[in-house]
């Protein structure tokens, strides 16, 4: 598993290091063409300080205390040219201890974007997020997430991928956009320690992946149509060896094909939204498809309301149907069973077929400056579910507080019931800027 950067002196040096960069970008060495407005930077950000009841490593570490700055710069180099950097800077430690015990440092995005009449290019690690649905994305396959990282919303657990995407107006209502994803970036996932056991990651070496998507927005409709074809974003944990140290597990992305559609439309106050992906993968008809997650079909249909008074309510249903599905039982070796059974764990694999609801309820009162939210996602066939709450004040333009947490239960062999460690509160004053 990726674990924080335990070097701090590293860890500054290459974010001060891509910051300069960034300022002192090379301007006259671009073609004059690009030079006809000058350079113009917009640099915005927030420092966060927080509290955490534990960690989200699958583990009993205890309350933790964690500091962070976000950046994001904007530099325009000239008419239709930027280049857009986002990065991360934290350092965490255990309450009560003075010495920070992990850090790290994250560039989330570097990119150039050039714009010229109809075609928009961008170049570098950029976050390309598909899918119109509300967190349940069956045709989000770019860029990784880090599930393992300590953030008040999810969104901040996105990292970019190492892309190239062109976009390409077809008229006013069509785009069609393709993505070349020269270096693959996996997901971060949490797994619990366990005694004679470690845990390698399997460097992906695959150059074929990229997508394309034709979208259509304005008129009565926004909808996509949509197509990625390379690794699959969540890594698979396989068996990989065993001896004197124990049990070697291994975590690899493997080949995924995915054809996807999404829709939204508005009704009065009520957004309708709709997102269907069939990812379909190889299957050897062997005891290898229990460590590889299986052709599915995924669905999610539902949409949010907006009330008087600065309510709002969303809903959606959500259907999953793995082809091929085998239970764990049918492996002869023990160990190979519970590896299977995790394996179908984190991958949200652990029935053949899985039907479910996610909903959220917000109300905001004080010009917006109060904010109260219940959310929340629940499986009708496995029983897991996790529960989210969270309160918040924006204090005045730049200081506003939170508190929150997160709750998971259901039985071991479901994604929520495999992450019950991790259920933690939490408070967090922030500074924008």
């Amino acid at each position: 598993m990726n674990r924080l950067c335990t070097h701090w002196p590293c860890a500054a040096a290459l974010l001060l290091a891509l910051l300069l960069a960034l300022l002192l970008a090379p301007v006259a060495a671009l073609p004059a063409a690009a030079q006809t407005e000058p350079a113009a930077l917009a640099v915005t950000g927030s420092l966060r300080g927080s509290a955490w009841s534990g960690s989200r490593d699958l583990d009993d570490r205890g309350g933790l205390a964690q500091a962070s700055a976000w950046l994001r710069s904007d530099l325009r180099l000239g008419e239709g040219l930027n280049l857009v950097a986002d990065a991360r800077l934290l350092a965490r430690t255990p309450l009560g201890s003075s010495q920070p015990n992990a850090q790290q440092a994250r560039l989330r995005e570097l990119a150039l974007r050039w714009r010229a009449g109809p075609a928009e290019l961008r170049l570098g690690r950029q976050i390309i997020a598909w899918g119109r649905a509300d967190a349940i994305n069956p045709t989000d396959s770019f860029g990784k997430r880090d599930y393992s990282l300590l953030a008040a919303a999810d969104t901040d657990q996105r990292e970019g991928a190492d892309a190239v995407s062109l976009r390409w107006a077809l008229d006013e209502a069509f785009s069609l956009q393709a993505v070349w994803l020269p270096h693959f970036r996996s997901d971060t996932i949490p797994l619990a320690d366990a005694p004679m056991q470690s845990v390698t990651n399997v460097p992906s070496r695959s150059r074929r992946n990229g997508g394309l998507k034709l979208e259509h927005q304005g008129g009565d409709v926004d909808w996509s149509l949509s197509v990625y074809d390379g690794l699959d974003r969540m890594p698979d944990l396989a068996i990989a060896g065993s001896g004197p140290s124990g049990l070697q597990l291994a975590l690899a992305n493997h080949p995924v094909r995915v054809f996807g559609a999404d829709f939204s439309t508005t009704v009065g106050q009520t957004v309708l939204r709709g997102e269907i992906g069939w990812a379909k993968r190889r299957q050897t008809g062997t005891a290898e498809d229990f460590f590889r997650k299986r052709s599915q079909w995924l669905a999610v249909l539902g949409g949010d309301h907006s009330f008087d008074g600065g309510l709002n309510l969303n809903l959606q249903l959500f259907a999953q149907r793995v082809r091929g599905w085998r239970s764990p039982g049918a492996l002869a070796d023990p160990v190979a069973q519970a590896v299977a059974q995790v394996q179908q764990a984190i991958n949200n694999q652990g029935q053949r077929q899985q039907l479910g609801l996610s909903w959220r309820l917000a109300k905001s009162w004080g010009n917006d400056a109060w904010l109260a939210e219940l959310s929340g996602v629940h499986s009708l066939t496995t029983h897991g579910q996790v529960l989210r709450g969270q309160l918040r004040q924006q204090i005045d333009d730049h200081w506003q507080w939170s508190l929150g947490f997160e709750h998971f239960r259901g039985p071991a062999h479901t994604v929520f019931g495999q992450l019950r460690r991790n259920a933690t509160a939490h408070a967090e004053l922030r500074c924008q800027f």
